[in-house]
Parts: structure tokens; sequence; C-alpha cells
């Protein structure tokens, strides 16, 4: 489970002191910069049992695309179509012909 209780110390030089990061702490995530030496982490990172049960690729992946219905960015529906425009029948997709 994600823990929202306590916060861990500075990976780096394990000050106890942090300045929250709000920009880039979307919920549940708190990200924060070490008042002594300046590096950034994650305040409160899942455990090990969270990051396999709760965390999979394979289970965020799929709750992200069917949320938005639209792939990982939102130039993904672009590339999509780009894609299938520049799809030639019987041309080896791995290696494209050169022109």
């Amino acid at each position: 489970m994600l823990d929202q209780s306590s916060y861990r110390d500075c990976p780096a030089c394990e000050a106890t002191q942090a300045t929250a990061v709000p920009a880039y702490s979307p919920a549940p995530w708190h990200v924060a910069c070490c008042d002594s030496c300046g590096f950034t982490f994650l305040r409160n990172p899942p455990d090990y049992e969270a990051l396999e049960e709760e965390f999979a690729f394979e289970k965020t992946f799929v709750a992200k695309r069917e949320s938005s219905g639209k792939g990982s960015s939102p130039f993904s529906p672009m590339a999509r179509k780009m894609k299938q425009i520049r799809h030639v029948p019987g041309q080896n997709r791995r290696f494209p012909a050169l022109v």
C-alpha cells in the first residue's frame, strides 16, 4: 500500500528537511527537493508489495488507456494515423525501404 503517514529522508544525504515540489506531485505522490543537497526524490514511495500488485505495468497501462481512450500521450492518435498512412502492403515494416 501507499504509505501516506510518513515521509522518507533524502536517499542521497539522509537529511530530514525537504521542500515540497507541488508542480511535479500529482495525487497521491509527494515529490520533494532536499534542502541540504538539492536532490529531488519521491517522499512517499510505495512499498515493494504495492509495486508488484497495485502498480504493475500490465495493470496501470490498461487502466490509463481505458480511462483516457486516446493512448499514453496527446499525440498517440496522430502517431497511429501517421503509421496507417505510411504503411505500404507487402513492405517489411521492420526495415522500411529507403527513399
